[in-house]
């Protein structure tokens, strides 16, 4: 099989539309069924130069459709491969790229908790660092793990810092995004 779609672009044989819907379609059916591994498959099919011919199609969407499927099954590395095959200058390749870097914020932030040497400074620094970029899903992520990181005990100050945080999470969720 390898060797037949290589022959038929040489052959210069014009595929009809119908085969590149087909393609797109049994990608679609595999992302909505959360099969995330074949859905990027038949995407990157897609993205063949022997299907480039039709406009319904282009191997940018193809590209930017299978690292949205890597980014749900959490393959950054995979994602950013792919990524790479898109054009630097179209608002959809950035915009993958920023998904991709949100979501592995987030997943640095819960691994950070988790880390042998993990100190809560580390936290208020990243905490410092979303506010400031305006990185709402990160700060309020980051948020909530120095929540879950203080030791609720009698002392005074530890209920303090957690109504504060409690303060700051709801105030997060509640306040409308900026447009």
């Amino acid at each position: 099989m390898t060797h037949v779609v290589p022959a038929i672009c040489e052959a210069e044989v014009e595929l009809p539309p119908v085969s590149t819907t087909l393609i797109w379609q049994y990608g679609g059916c595999h992302y909505k069924a959360k099969r995330w591994s074949e859905a990027a498959e038949w995407y990157i099919a897609g993205s063949h130069q022997l299907f480039g011919s039709h406009g319904l199609l282009s191997s940018s969407k193809c590209f930017w459709k299978a690292a949205l499927c890597y980014i749900e099954k959490r393959e950054y590395a995979q994602e950013s491969t792919v990524i790479h095959h898109c054009p630097t200058n179209e608002v959809t390749t950035h915009y993958v790229i920023f998904l991709t870097a949100v979501h592995q914020a987030i997943q640095a932030i819960n691994d950070m908790q988790k880390a042998p040497d993990f100190d809560c400074k580390m936290l208020m620094l990243a905490t410092h660092i979303s506010h400031q970029s305006e990185m709402r899903t990160v700060l309020l992520s980051v948020l909530e793990g120095l929540l879950k990181t203080l030791k609720m005990g009698s002392s005074g100050d530890v209920v303090v810092q957690a109504m504060t945080l409690i303060r700051c999470i709801v105030k997060l969720i509640l306040q409308p995004a900026p447009s």
